[in-house]
């Protein structure tokens, strides 16, 4: 609200957070901090090709239980999972609202971004030198 007002002048959020008001014209994005440009807003360009490639940052959403959850629960909440993903009226909803659905929702693809994640922001971290507590 502080940047409709005019009380900032910039801000960093994700594009679901923000993507009405962008389509209002009540405010401009800037870029998408990623390497691929959105599949919502294919029009606004990225960090990296404005010529920034370390500024890469991604929100994800998605389910998780605690360790030890019993395979056969795991395998029902997975596959509850993809069948939901893969209904064409929920991903248009999804995406609707500003959000980009990877073509794989698999449980590996979802792994993989999420270690590729905590690995680049352990990187980050580590050349500020912040320290865990």
């Amino acid at each position: 609200m502080d940047l409709i007002a005019g009380r900032i002048q910039g801000y960093i959020i994700a594009l679901p957070g923000v993507l009405t008001h962008v389509r209002s014209g009540a405010i401009r994005a800037i870029a998408l901090a990623s390497d691929r440009r959105s599949q919502v807003m294919p029009e606004l360009v990225t960090t990296v090709e404005q010529g920034f490639p370390r500024i890469i940052g991604a929100s994800w959403f998605g389910p998780a239980t605690r360790v030890g959850t019993p395979p056969g629960r795991l395998a029902r909440l997975i596959e509850a999972f993809q069948a939901t993903m893969t209904d064409p009226a929920i991903r248009r909803r999804l995406e609707d609202a500003g959000l980009d659905i990877p073509a794989d929702t698999g449980a590996d693809s979802y792994r993989r971004l999420i270690r590729e994640d905590f690995e680049r922001w352990d990187r980050v971290a580590r050349r500020a030198g912040l320290r865990q507590q």
